[in-house]
């Protein structure tokens, strides 16, 4: 985050139909330089069949959700204008707007966002 005016600015990120990955990897479309972070944690996708963007897991150890809901690999979770998505307990975004392009193209815009743990977790169910 950056000082302007006075006020903080918050990172925005910018990820079209074509897709993209959020992680550690300077690589990635999202870039998120925490070291707990898997390099490549999560994609997502353009679902022409559903018509939105889907944020998938890549296999992470700490988990992928968005508004609370256990994104998996194979099956993503719909993402909203609004939506906060968190890696783990380590990062945060929200879905700031979803856009029509000139040509059809579909774009996204994240907002990084403050990690609170109300964002993320769906707890894991305990045995009795």
């Amino acid at each position: 985050e950056g000082e302007a005016g006075g006020r903080r600015t918050r990172r925005c990120h910018v990820v079209g139909s074509s897709g993209g990955t959020l992680g550690r990897s300077k690589e990635s479309t999202v870039f998120v330089p925490r070291s707990k972070l898997s390099r490549t944690h999560a994609r997502i996708v353009w679902s022409s069949e559903d018509e939105s963007f889907l944020l998938l897991d890549c296999n992470s150890r700490r988990g992928t959700f968005c508004d609370g809901k256990r994104a998996g690999s194979e099956q993503g979770v719909r993402l909203r204008q609004g939506s906060i998505l968190c890696l783990g307990q380590l990062a945060s975004f929200r879905v700031r707007r979803i856009e029509r392009r000139e040509g059809g193209e579909r774009e996204m815009q994240l907002e990084e966002i403050k990690f609170k743990d109300e964002h993320a977790m769906e707890l894991p169910l305990r045995s009795r």
